[in-house]
């Protein structure tokens, strides 16, 4: 798994190479952003969708999956790990997808480096990500029930108990206090003054029956985004693209289809 050194410490990523077909060098970067506790691992059926017709990077943020923690770990930290690591591996303005979290640091990325991305796709998330004083005081104080009970609201309801387990599993694999320092940067996220900057093109997908970041947080985020659409995915909880991966890989697909051609291509991250 290559890396970079962003701030002093090691950030890894995983890279799908370039498809071979003609035109691919007109194709933007796919570049994948999880969420809270998570790592790269949650994009796996989307990056496979993607093999073969678009590039794509999806790193673990600092401090999750192997990549080295840092002191600093706010949304805007992470923003600015982002913005370094594209400017390191020399992308030319991605398409940066962002799940929770990860939805959050895409936006305050495009906010703080306007110049770095092309596109933004937010998955079940908003422009801002509150949690319960409960939540976090359970995190903090009975880890176990905490991962049970996130891992339980992350999908809808009726979910098979094998895929909530795993969900469990996944988040017991960040370091507690990581996850609890991405739930206080979650609960201290709101930019909500100035999503009327954002001028990019935005793709907003969400469960219908997401009950960590609630549909309306979408619909708010579409309204107030000059050139934002919404997708909403039936039956689906807040790990949409786990729990409903065709659709969403196919709506991320038709996305970036649809968007115009890149000037030039990237020469490295494979």
């Amino acid at each position: 798994m290559p890396s970079e050194t962003i701030a002093g410490a090691r950030v890894h990523y995983i890279a799908i190479p370039p498809p071979e077909a003609d035109g691919a060098a007109g194709k933007h970067v796919a570049l994948f952003i999880h969420g809270a506790g998570g790592d790269h691992t949650v994009w796996g059926n989307q990056l496979a969708a993607l093999r073969g017709r678009f590039r794509a990077v999806a790193v673990d943020l600092p401090g999750h999956g192997r990549s080295e923690r840092r002191f600093d770990m706010s949304v805007a930290a992470n923003a600015g790990v982002i913005a370094a690591l594209i400017k390191r591996l020399a992308i030319e303005r991605p398409v940066l997808i962002g799940h929770s979290m990860g939805g959050a640091v895409a936006l305050q990325c495009a906010l703080d480096y306007p110049a770095v991305a092309v596109a933004l796709v937010v998955i079940s998330s908003g422009a801002k990500l509150g949690v319960a004083p409960r939540v976090l005081d359970l995190i903090e104080n009975d880890p176990a029930a905490a991962l049970g009970e996130i891992a339980a609201a992350s999908y809808a309801q009726g979910a098979p108990f094998a895929l909530v387990e795993e969900g469990r599993a996944a988040l017991a694999r960040c370091p507690h206090e990581v996850l609890l320092s991405d739930f206080r940067a979650c609960n201290e996220f709101d930019i909500r003054g100035r999503v009327p900057q954002i001028r990019l093109p935005l793709l907003a997908i969400c469960g219908t029956e997401d009950r960590l970041t609630f549909p309306k947080y979408s619909e708010w985020l579409v309204s107030s985004v000059p050139r934002a659409r919404l997708v909403l995915v039936s039956g689906a909880g807040h790990l949409v693209m786990i729990e409903k991966p065709t659709e969403v890989s196919r709506s991320l697909s038709e996305f970036l289809e649809d968007l115009p051609e890149a000037r030039g291509s990237p020469e490295r991250a494979e």
